[in-house]
């Protein structure tokens, strides 16, 4: 059985308090979530199908941007957040293998919070992420934790969709979903709790073009032990250096040609890159450190 994520009182203020101006990151995210902001709400689960290019850029290079930036986007709802992810896996990871070997077709299956995650009623995603010649399709429920154990667990579905219920086109779709996701579990069972990856998140969306999405990760750390609390307690940092963010564009058809510009302007190139996939090589010790831009 699968434990829920839980989170010690000592640590009950660390996500909020990492994006504060005290935080190490202070001074790239302003604004940050005072230690006590609720998380907060989850938005409607749903499916997604995008293109997604990540960066690895510097702090330096992000304060360049973010001004262009805010001339045509703005922060969306979740702005800036302490971003947590479970990623599942079968005992021998058969699912990142497969992804390492850049095959045509891939996927993943994970929990994410936005915020802290520290009772079973915590709010979740369960989502599983496939990509399929270069593009992204995303599938995702909303659930607590203990909803999300439940359907890793392959219990009754009905608890998932308690909270949905009152909205009949919404919980058609979820019902769709969910029996993707039940699918998928069932295909690859066991799944077992595999890694933890956290960052600090900024998230900014089009202001006229709505598929448009730009996130800047700092502080990206990870964890293949303490796969129960948040992987600040004992986790390893992905980046040889502090300074490194990953920047990463989500947009449906075509890029913005002003963000083409802004981009080919300084020479910022994408970069195939995968924070599960680089934890995992640097758990299995076939790569030292991740170097930063460019390793």
């Amino acid at each position: 059985m699968i434990k829920p994520l839980t989170v010690s009182p000592a640590r009950a203020s660390l996500s909020a308090g990492c994006l504060s101006d005290s935080g190490h990151y202070g001074d790239t995210f302003k604004g940050g979530l005072s230690a006590s902001q609720e998380t907060p709400p989850l938005a409607a689960g749903g499916s997604f199908e995008r293109h997604e290019k990540k960066y690895l850029i510097t702090r330096q290079v992000y304060k360049e941007l973010l001004p262009a930036l805010y001339t045509h986007m703005e922060h969306d709802t979740y702005g800036v957040s302490h971003v947590c992810s479970l990623y599942l896996d079968t005992p021998d990871r058969k699912l990142i293998r497969t992804s390492l070997q850049n095959p045509v077709y891939k996927e993943k299956i994970r929990m994410r919070s936005y915020g802290i995650c520290d009772t079973p009623e915590s709010p979740v995603f369960f989502e599983l992420k496939k990509k399929y010649r270069g593009v992204v399709y995303k599938r995702r429920v909303s659930m607590t934790v203990r909803e999300a154990i439940a359907l890793i667990n392959r219990d009754a579905r009905s608890a998932v969709l308690r909270a949905n219920s009152s909205d009949q086109a919404q919980l058609l779709r979820d019902m769709q979903i969910l029996r993707e996701l039940e699918w998928t579990i069932a295909f690859y069972a066991p799944l077992m709790p595999a890694m933890v990856i956290s960052c600090d998140r900024l998230a900014l969306y089009g202001i006229d073009e709505s598929d448009l999405r730009i996130t800047f990760d700092a502080n990206v750390r990870w964890s293949d032990e303490n796969l129960t609390g948040l992987p600040e307690e004992g986790a390893f940092p992905l980046f040889s250096s502090d300074d490194t963010m990953i920047m990463e564009i989500k947009f449906c058809q075509t890029m913005p040609l002003w963000l083409a510009r802004l981009l080919a302007t300084r020479e910022i190139v994408p970069q195939s890159f995968s924070k599960y996939g680089t934890a995992y090589q640097l758990s299995a010790g076939c790569m030292t450190s991740r170097t930063s831009i460019g390793g």
